[in-house]
């Protein structure tokens, strides 16, 4: 699986790799405020057909405001680094907002699945647990075993 590394925390992947797998492009870990700090927001782009549109994924941890951490995030998702997933950026949208608590993203980075899920839970694990069990229903029965942790973080006091 091919990563890249941005300033923000920004997931997705193009129509091209929707049809040919789910390589997922991961941003920086930025966020770094301190822990007394713990407004997040995870958004989500997606449309009915990700293998034409591909999906992006955003989110935004530890920040002062909810209103700070919801632009943050948007922004993220809105401008992903992602080719040819103009649909899926126009469509993103808060999916979950939190405090103290966990994102965690998964995705089978096999060539020609498009099994991906995420998560927010009040710990590390927890938010793994139900991003990779999300993944596995939106694989192919064939392919649902491959399911894998792509990235996770937490809020404020979360672990």
């Amino acid at each position: 699986m091919r990563m890249s590394w941005q300033a923000r925390q920004t997931i997705g992947v193009g129509p091209a790799a929707a049809r040919t797998g789910v390589p997922m492009l991961l941003a920086s870990l930025l966020m770094l405020a301190s822990p007394a700090r713990a407004e997040g927001v995870l958004v989500v782009g997606i449309t009915k057909d990700v293998a034409r549109d591909g999906f992006v994924i955003g989110y935004s941890v530890n920040k002062a405001t909810l209103a700070e951490a919801r632009d943050r995030a948007m922004n993220s998702c809105r401008n992903a680094r992602v080719d040819n997933a103009d649909a899926a950026k126009k469509a993103c949208k808060v999916v979950a907002e939190f405090r103290d608590k966990c994102v965690a993203i998964a995705d089978d980075p096999k060539n020609g699945t498009t099994g991906f899920g995420w998560a927010v839970a009040a710990s590390r694990a927890e938010a793994i647990n139900q991003a990779l069990d999300m993944c596995r229903k939106a694989s192919s029965s064939a392919r649902a075993a491959f399911c894998r942790p792509a990235h996770a973080s937490c809020d404020g006091t979360a672990q």
